[in-house]
């Protein structure tokens, strides 16, 4: 059985949908594992952006959009030790590896930014259900741009 045909097998036993399936046989089972793992240490960056967001917006009456903003800059620091050195192993330097982090984090910031202004201002979303809604979504542009450029060791890195 090849590693796409394990992962799909192992999607499929899980429970997950066709099109998770596809995703898993896609990245393999290695990349699975390695995405549960961004997951896992992601959750842990997150915290401290929830932590931030719900403490400036309830304690301080910060605007919600201010408030997200600091928030995933205190996550993003939490995260790039934790991908750096967990999630991805990574064995490059510094130097390169955290100016590749920095922007693929401004990146999910925009989005993340982007969408909570969308659900916020123009859908009339509480702040909490919007964050929600703009995690999922940074999460998965944020582990490609990490797997693929910014803790690459590949051709491109």
């Amino acid at each position: 059985m090849t590693t796409g045909q394990l992962a799909t097998a192992s999607a499929g036993q899980a429970g997950f949908d066709p099109a998770a399936q596809g995703v898993a046989q896609a990245l393999g089972v290695q990349s699975v594992k390695q995405f549960l793992t961004f997951g896992a240490m992601g959750a842990i960056g997150t915290v401290c952006h929830y932590v931030v967001l719900i403490l400036l917006v309830e304690g301080a009456n910060v605007d919600p959009l201010v408030s997200t903003l600091l928030g995933f800059v205190a996550g993003a620091v939490v995260n790039y030790w934790l991908n750096y050195h967990v999630t991805f192993r990574s064995r490059q330097s510094h130097a390169l590896a955290f100016p590749r982090f920095a922007t693929t984090a401004a990146v999910g910031a925009l989005l993340n930014l982007g969408l909570m202004a969308l659900l916020i201002h123009r859908l009339g979303i509480h702040y909490l259900p919007a964050q929600l809604c703009a995690t999922a979504t940074v999460l998965v542009s944020n582990f490609l741009l990490s797997k693929f450029w910014a803790f690459s060791e590949g051709p491109s890195a």
